[in-house]
């Protein structure tokens, strides 16, 4: 019998995305500062904000993003969302701050929408901030609400006043800040500050005794965009062992998305099964006895590499040594090309000949691709020994009940209880369980092993007499004559 494919847009959105870096971000509603607005003259700043013509660039004037500048505030806020609407508000807020920044935070807060609002404020507060860093965070502490608008606009002008003058706004962030919006500051000024002078901040960091690992990130990604090998060698010689591990997995991160090659022959010292002679023109100056496996490395590199070139990382996964970082960064890969070309990575599965390596990778190809296509995974799982589909099989039926619960049950009720169905039923139930216990419970009392179907009905039992005592009770009361004895048993020993 056929699988029905599975065509929601739930499971296709999940899985075609896996192994990828991938982040979100969150609107929050904005509203504007009374106290602020009633301070300016209200007609010159609705003049200034309606008719100020944005900054006018050279070149086509007839492109999307030339139209854009060339209009009025009350005109950009009007048009559909688009880059170029983005970057011309962006460039308005930073010419109107440039001539009052005061009017131009007025002039925000007339801007409807918050997209909107906060690319206009990206650009005031980046102006505002190169002439007077200390009052425009001021403003921002305080006159904007909690959430992204006041977190950007700091994060912004923190991020310029670094530049110029790190010190003075560590001191400004340690005195005015406190919680997420200092931790985030904080990042930003040592970012900012180790694109600019790296040695400097790399000094300054070692001399606060800081373990914070979000600053210490931010330092070295800041490094490593302009000088990645430095970065790398510095934070290869860190002594404190948290400090080592987050400062190495950072820059070679980032070298990873510049370089996945040289990359993979900087961390190759820090590989769990790395020989003890391992060293590469970028990590080998790090004294041998300071040099600590990093287990984060094989996976980290396997996921930007496999995003980017998987055909190359593959190839860089097969002269790994054999161990624990061969296998985990053969994991990761499998997932990462699964979702984007299940047929390479398929025939790049074949080659190996270690029957645990094998199984191990068919697992992950199998979970990526049965939240894909269900039926095709587990076609293709039939055709591979049962020692190596094994954990695949259970993989894509996991990956099929978390995406498209409703298909993989339209399924199973076409087929007679068996022992192939059992996983598939115990998959789909634990996912039902929390939701729908009887579902559950039925699906359990449809198994056909004896034993599985025991501990399946009492473990989906406990499960909703923890959530639902009542009603799991009397469910037991109603049912227990027709439970299977060894069911019955089973249930009776908790």
């Amino acid at each position: 019998m056929n699988i029905p494919r599975n065509g929601s847009t739930l499971s296709n959105c999940l899985l075609v995305t896996a192994g990828a870096a991938v982040g979100a971000c969150v609107t929050i509603l904005l509203h504007s500062p009374a106290e602020n607005a009633a301070a300016l003259d209200q007609n010159a700043t609705a003049s200034l904000a309606k008719h100020a013509p944005a900054a006018k660039p050279s070149g086509d004037r007839s492109t999307p993003a030339a139209d854009a500048r060339s209009r009025s505030l009350e005109e950009l806020s009007a048009l559909p969302a688009s880059a170029a609407k983005s970057q011309a508000l962006t460039e308005l807020g930073h010419q109107l701050a440039t001539k009052d920044p005061q009017a131009a935070m007025a002039a925000a807060q007339s801007i409807p929408g918050d997209a909107d609002r906060l690319d206009f404020l990206r650009g005031a507060m980046a102006a505002w901030s190169l002439t007077d860093p200390r009052g425009s965070l001021d403003y921002a502490r305080t006159h904007l609400p909690n959430g992204q608008a006041q977190s950007e606009s700091i994060r912004v002008a923190i991020d310029s006043w670094s530049a110029r003058d790190p010190r003075a706004a560590f001191v400004w962030t340690e005195e005015n800040l406190s919680g997420p919006l200092k931790e985030e500051a904080l990042g930003t000024f040592a970012q900012s500050w180790a694109r600019t002078a790296p040695d400097k901040a790399a000094a300054w960091f070692l001399e606060t005794g800081s373990t914070s690992q979000t600053l210490l990130n931010n330092l070295v990604t800041g490094w490593a965009a302009v000088d990645p090998a430095a970065a790398i060698s510095w934070s290869a010689q860190l002594t404190q062992p948290g400090n080592q591990r987050v400062g190495l997995v950072t820059a070679i991160g980032e070298l990873a998305r510049q370089n996945p090659a040289a990359a993979a022959d900087a961390a190759l010292p820090y590989l769990t099964d790395a020989p003890p002679s391992s060293a590469s023109s970028i990590a080998g100056s790090a004294p041998e006895g300071a040099r600590r496996s990093i287990p984060d490395l094989p996976t980290i590199l396997a996921d930007i590499w496999g995003t980017s070139d998987p055909a190359a990382a593959a190839k860089w996964v097969s002269e790994l040594p054999a161990g624990a970082s061969r296998t985990e960064a053969a994991s990761t890969l499998a997932t990462v090309w699964a979702a984007s070309d299940i047929q390479s990575a398929v025939k790049w599965s074949e080659g190996f000949s270690d029957p645990e390596m094998r199984a191990t990778i068919v697992e992950h190809l199998a979970t990526t691709w049965g939240a894909i296509e269900p039926d095709k995974a587990i076609a293709w799982l039939n055709t591979q020994p049962p020692e190596i589909a094994a954990n695949g099989i259970r993989g894509a039926y996991n990956s099929w009940a978390a995406t498209d619960p409703a298909g993989m049950q339209d399924w199973l009720g076409q087929l007679p209880p068996g022992l192939g169905t059992d996983q598939a039923r115990g998959s789909l139930a634990d996912v039902l369980s929390g939701t729908d216990p009887l579902a559950a419970l039925d699906l359990a009392r449809n198994m056909f092993s004896p034993s599985t179907q025991a501990d399946a009905l009492n473990r989906y039992y406990r499960s909703w007499q923890r959530q639902s005592p009542a009603e799991a009770n009397e469910w037991l009361t109603a049912e227990w004559a027709t439970l299977p004895p060894q069911a019955r048993q089973r249930m009776t020993k908790n």
